[in-house]
């Protein structure tokens, strides 16, 4: 573990504290301006709901966000393996001609 920072993410009018690592910093400034403007898009949107609600969709469009990444995540994932099956097989297919 590296050395400890506290940082302030600011979302919806509310400031959270945080204490993170030194290197990871970034990841939790973008993740914060990310959630600030989900946040932003959902009560510009739907003005009508209640705060609860908004978070909720909000939680929601995250997930969303993060089952697309995770799956293209395992799609890239399972190419590269097609793609290395396929050079051994092609490999041994040339070494058996021989």
């Amino acid at each position: 573990m590296g050395k400890k920072i506290s940082i302030n993410v600011k979302v919806a009018e509310r400031s959270i504290p945080l204490r993170v690592d030194v290197e990871d910093e970034f990841i939790y400034r973008k993740a914060g301006k990310r959630l600030a403007l989900i946040y932003s898009q959902w009560v510009k949107n739907y003005p009508d709901k209640s705060e609860e609600e908004i978070w909720m969709l909000v939680a929601y469009a995250i997930m969303v966000e993060n089952a697309q990444l995770h799956l293209k995540h395992t799609d890239s994932e399972l190419a590269m393996t097609v793609k290395k099956l396929n050079e051994e097989i092609h490999h041994i297919l040339n070494t058996t001609d021989e």
